[in-house]
């Protein structure tokens, strides 16, 4: 699990995310996944590696590589992400994107090895306009 960490700002003190969102549920997988495979002797593992957001991830994804992790769950920017797809690509390791929602990277910066589970900005709006379409709201005032 890599993920770039720093404290959001909250409009209020009872919603404020927890330090480990995404990776408490990670955790929550992995217990399940070793439950189960208990039964036919496979065993799963959690390497959490934290940077900056602001700072380069190659290093950090780098290290991960090193302990032999060949699935990388990987919570970045957009920019962060593309900086170690290649270099995951040449050495056969899979990226989960969750946290990355630009457009390009599932077109023109789309990568083979990138796996996106998070949505992207468009299909958030598309979401939306269609929410408010069935709830019969059709005049909408856009700021951008």
């Amino acid at each position: 699990y890599l993920r770039a960490y720093a404290p959001r700002l909250t409009l209020s003190l009872l919603d404020a995310p927890p330090r480990d969102e995404g990776v408490a549920g990670a955790n929550v997988a992995i217990g399940d996944n070793n439950t189960t495979g208990k039964f036919i002797n496979q065993k799963f593992s959690l390497d959490v590696t934290e940077i900056k957001p602001e700072s380069d991830a190659v290093q950090a994804f780098d290290d991960l590589i090193a302990k032999g992790d060949r699935y990388v769950v990987a919570d970045l920017s957009a920019k962060q992400l593309l900086s170690i797809a290649d270099i995951a690509r040449d050495k056969g390791v899979l990226i989960f994107n969750i946290g990355a929602t630009d457009d390009s990277l599932r077109e023109e910066d789309c990568r083979i090895n990138v796996f996106h589970i998070a949505p992207t900005r468009s299909m958030l709006a598309d979401a939306l306009a269609q929410y408010l379409m069935v709830k019969k709201w059709p005049n909408w005032a856009l700021l951008y």
